[in-house]
């Protein structure tokens, strides 16, 4: 691996100190791989975010972060490292209900299937016409 010169050290140690300081800046990037597989990027951290499903309306959910140079380890970013850790299980806590309501929606007769946003769902609308388009090639169904 590179070495980082002292200028991109000093961005992430400053992204740290901001962190300790409570102002978290907005992910540099991110995406899904799957639809239960998705990631953000940030300065000093990487985060992989899983659902499992386990059962009929039940799944799992795991988040792993991953902090990188001195921020991974360094005693002196515990703080930092814990704050994020914190409003990960925080923000999570809060969108249980909402998410569980959306998802009791589903289940009402008024519920059409619902509409995959290009915007926010391209890879889940990929996976779909992937799946489709296998189904069309098997020759167990027709359509």
């Amino acid at each position: 691996m590179a070495r980082l010169s002292a200028a991109q050290q000093q961005v992430r140690i400053n992204f740290l100190q901001q962190v300790d300081d409570g102002r978290l800046d907005k992910p540099v990037g991110e995406g899904s791989a799957l639809p239960n597989l998705a990631f953000e990027i940030f300065p000093d951290q990487v985060d992989v975010f899983v659902t499992w499903p386990e059962a009929p309306g039940k799944c799992r959910e795991t988040i792993a972060l991953y902090f990188v140079g001195e921020g991974a380890s360094a005693e002196k970013y515990r703080t930092a490292r814990e704050h994020v850790v914190k409003n990960w299980h925080d923000l999570n806590h809060e969108d249980i209900g909402i998410i569980e309501r959306m998802q009791a929606g589903r289940y009402s007769e008024g519920f059409d299937g619902g509409v995959l946003s290009p915007y926010w769902d391209p890879v889940q609308q990929h996976y779909a016409k992937l799946i489709t388009a296998s189904i069309r090639q098997s020759s167990l169904f027709t359509f």
